[in-house]
């Protein structure tokens, strides 16, 4: 009963190894003893007689195994703190980037755009999620389309700063003049890991030019 209370107590990663002596006789086990060694399931089953190096090599193999579960679980709880954290860091990314006058978006080192803040759907009255992608260009003017989108490209290839002005369709239906900047985030090795931007509204300004 007890065996059977810590197989049924076992985490996801673990699987106790066992090492069985049997008689060493040709007979047939009984249903009962193989129901017993399935039960057991990480299980090597070695014939009397023996020789001391079997014993040795099937306990050093048994205790490998286990050590390598030990360290599975621990790979598994670290990652699981790194994603706590990173879901720590984004819903704080979040909260800080909705409580500014400006639209904040950040975008994956490929460019992908995955989120924007309530501004953005604001300012813009499209529904949440419709512009991730590159579905963000449809919403520029068609004539500054193009030079968004090639502009974008040259710093997405040569890690850049992307600065440009472009005239933005406003939920009212009219264009507004928009100043987009971003910058990348790189890692300790210098790798690009996420982009982070803004677009400010500057339609008065660029009027008075």
């Amino acid at each position: 009963p007890a065996v059977g209370a810590a197989l049924d107590s076992q985490p996801a990663w673990s699987d106790i190894p066992f090492i069985v002596l049997t008689a060493g006789t040709s007979r047939s086990r009984t249903t009962a003893e193989e129901q017993r060694f399935d039960r057991l399931g990480n299980v090597v089953l070695l014939s009397r007689p023996l020789q001391r190096d079997d014993i040795v090599r099937a306990a050093r193999s048994a205790l490998k195994a286990r050590q390598r579960q030990f360290e599975a679980r621990a790979r598994i709880e670290e990652l699981r703190e790194q994603e706590a954290r990173l879901q720590r860091s984004e819903r704080k990314f979040h909260a800080i980037a909705n409580s500014v006058d400006q639209m904040i978006w950040s975008a994956r080192a490929d460019g992908y755009h995955d989120y924007y803040n309530d501004r953005w759907y604001e300012f813009t009255g499209v529904p949440a999620g419709s512009t991730d992608g590159e579905q963000w260009n449809g919403l520029f003017h068609p004539e500054d389309q193009e030079r968004a989108c090639s502009r974008w490209q040259s710093s997405l290839e040569n890690g850049t700063l992307y600065e440009i002005e472009y005239r933005l369709r406003h939920r009212s239906g009219h264009y507004r003049w928009v100043l987009g900047k971003a910058q990348p985030v790189r890692d300790g090795t210098g790798r690009i890991t996420r982009w982070y931007g803004s677009c400010t509204d500057i339609h008065e300004q660029v009027q008075i030019r």
